[in-house]
């Protein structure tokens, strides 16, 4: 058959992240779409024509609810109907094993096709890019290995569901991204960020509703960053995160994605006090 869709191997991997790079999701690097693979192989997915891989998704399952990531197909105009097999496949794979929402970041190309399979707009996720002047806080400071369970445990807490395997990864490859904010010796906030293609995408950052000053992570945060622009991703319906980036002179793009659920109404990753997603992925 001319068209089939499989499972992706490491050597698919730059292929994938060249087609993230095609539609400006520079983000997704290589080392970023691993951490799915070695995580789960089978919710990631290459689609392939005439024997050349065209597409990819990725489709991660946090128990009773998925997150999928932009499914991105290469000269989609020429195949159309193949977006929609492999969004089919993948919402199989993560409904097969036990979800009963999946979440997904969609392009407004690919809005109409989503909903043709079942998916609701549930907001816009904003992307924005600046610069922070580094500033050290007393109260933040780099999170230590015997404090990755806390973290967990206060991400889980918002985000609804366990995010353990990403936010570990994110510390082992990048501790010196990783923050905690702690308050009478109560950890209360954390941010972590990554480098990718000359830029630093921040996420997670959560922080609970009881302190008032999330900034304080992102400028120690920008002590570690050389020159690159730090670019945070959130939903639009988080007003404290959206009005707090645009006075520290954060930019908006002029482009966004959508967030869309398929299946009952759910509120996993939608809290206010999320102030930057992990990534289309991870939610």
């Amino acid at each position: 058959m001319p068209k089939r869709i499989r499972e992706m191997k490491c050597t698919d991997l730059d292929f994938a992240a060249e087609c993230a790079r095609e539609t400006g999701r520079i983000s997704e690097t290589a080392e970023e779409l691993e951490n799915f693979l070695l995580c789960d192989a089978k919710g990631c997915l290459i689609a392939e024509y005439s024997r050349k891989p065209v597409g990819f998704c990725v489709a991660k399952s946090y128990g009773k609810y998925g997150f999928l990531g932009a499914i991105v197909l290469d000269g989609i105009k020429s195949h159309p109907a193949f977006e929609r097999e492999l969004l089919d496949h993948a919402v199989k794979y993560l409904v097969q094993g036990g979800c009963e929402n999946v979440v997904a970041e969609v392009r407004e190309g690919s809005v109409s096709g989503f909903e043709g399979a079942g998916f609701v707009k549930l907001c816009r996720i904003l992307q924005f890019a600046g610069n922070v002047y580094g500033r050290s806080h007393k109260h933040v400071r780099e999170l230590r290995p015997q404090e990755l369970s806390a973290i967990v445990g206060l991400d889980r807490h918002f985000f609804r569901a366990n995010r353990l395997y990403f936010l570990g990864r994110r510390f082992v490859l990048a501790p010196q991204f990783c923050k905690v904010l702690e308050m009478n010796g109560k950890i209360e906030g954390y941010i972590m960020a990554r480098r990718a293609d000359g830029i630093v995408p921040v996420g997670p950052w959560v922080i609970s509703e009881d302190v008032d000053c999330p900034a304080d992570l992102l400028e120690a945060l920008a002590v570690e960053v050389r020159t690159e622009k730090l670019v945070v991703e959130v939903l639009e319906t988080n007003c404290g995160a959206v009005e707090l980036l645009r006075a520290m002179g954060f930019v908006e793009s002029r482009e966004s994605t959508w967030r869309m659920l398929l299946g009952p109404q759910t509120s996993v990753g939608q809290a206010d006090s999320i102030y930057a997603i992990g990534s289309p992925f991870t939610g």
